[in-house]
């Protein structure tokens, strides 16, 4: 029983199986039994898929390329048609902003077929693989000033952009379809792009101060909880907000920020460091152990011990008369020398004394 005014009806006992099989994001997605567990399905049905990039990429690095492109390309589209056929609005459908009248569905329609599909969602997702790919192929890479300074004002104008162009739309106005469909099309690979570009140049030494920043070691515990913080943030939220039986009235930035933004975050990191204590740290040591397991269990080839070399041993002759390199960069008249001291050492180790004298130039490198 819970006297929370937000409280809805338990689905986790009906539709458990859809959340196990990494579904609840396109089957009974009205009836998720934890509405955020949504990305975890969307990102391992990504995860499934990656082979479509990786396979390619594998054969050749061009080939890999030009199939992400290609996928980005198509999850544009999709993103348009869907735009241009629903009247979608441009952000999640649980923001009340301006609705188009024209729109032949409900907003829990935008939830599975634009928020949580992963056909759209894989927009971010390529673009983090082709930046991987970018790393990996390149273990230094110089970028002239002019491109640092245009490359950190277009991130600055896409998150600006990002964040703040609906603005208009969350004060109830409805914005046309063409902006809408702009906005819904290339917010997400821009916002993934801006992100890669910061990834791009603190890898390469062009941080500077962000790279400090981001560097600072008190982001390395609060980034190993950030995922249990994201499961158990809407728990913490509803919780606390469901112990008021009155509205809560903005006042300003000041009042919203130290009275709830403060104290949720406080309160949803702590609550994930107990949840992944219990859960995450836990699991995650078993499936190492058992994946180490599963591997010492697999049979291994025997090793092979190398033959003892001994004066004895059958060594091929070096024919005198052929380059001592195969290329042929020696001199005929020195690598004929060399074999002959090279024989000679194999078969008389005791009685040899090198006779050989050359200066260094008379090799070619």
């Amino acid at each position: 029983m819970s006297v929370d005014p937000e409280w809805t009806p338990n689905y986790c006992t009906k539709n458990w199986w859809v959340d196990f099989l990494y579904l609840n994001n396109a089957i009974r997605y009205k009836e998720q039994c934890y509405g955020v567990s949504w990305y975890l399905s969307a990102d391992m049905q990504m995860f499934i898929f990656t082979p479509v990039i990786l396979v390619p990429l594998a054969i050749k690095k061009s080939y890999g390329i030009i199939t992400a492109l290609v996928l980005l390309a198509l999850s544009t589209i999709a993103n348009v048609i869907q735009m241009y056929h629903y009247y979608f609005p441009p952000s999640e459908g649980g923001f009340k902003g301006g609705e188009d009248p024209r729109m032949t569905v409900d907003l829990s329609a935008y939830d599975a077929l634009m928020y949580n599909a992963p056909w759209i969602r894989c927009q971010v997702y390529i673009v983090g693989m082709l930046t991987g790919v970018l790393l990996h192929s390149f273990k230094k890479l110089k970028i002239p000033m002019i491109i640092q300074i245009v490359g950190w004002i277009t991130t600055a104008a896409i998150f600006y952009g990002c964040m703040f162009s609906l603005k208009s739309y969350f004060l109830g106005h409805v914005i046309p379809l063409g902006w809408r469909t702009l906005f819904s099309a290339a917010s997400k690979p821009l916002w993934g792009v801006a992100l890669s570009w910061i990834v791009v140049t603190c890898y390469y030494g062009y941080g500077s101060v962000i790279n400090s920043f981001m560097s600072w070691t008190i982001w390395v515990p609060l980034g190993r909880l950030s995922y249990s913080t994201y499961l158990v943030h809407v728990m913490v939220i509803n919780y606390v907000y469901g112990q008021s039986q009155q509205l809560f009235v903005y006042a300003n930035f000041f009042q919203l920020f130290t009275m709830f933004i403060l104290p949720l975050i406080f309160c949803s990191f702590t609550f994930a460091l107990f949840w992944s204590s219990a859960f995450e740290l836990g699991f995650g040591k078993l499936e190492t152990a058992l994946i180490n397991r599963l591997i010492r269990s697999r049979p291994q080839p025997m090793p092979v011990r190398p033959r003892a070399l001994t004066l004895n041993t059958p060594v091929p002759q070096i024919p005198p008369e052929k380059h001592g390199n195969p290329t042929g960069h020696f001199r005929k008249s020195v690598s004929k020398e060399i074999s002959a001291e090279a024989n000679d050492l194999v078969h008389r180790p005791q009685q040899h004394n090198s006779t050989i004298e050359m200066p260094i130039d008379t090799i070619k490198l």
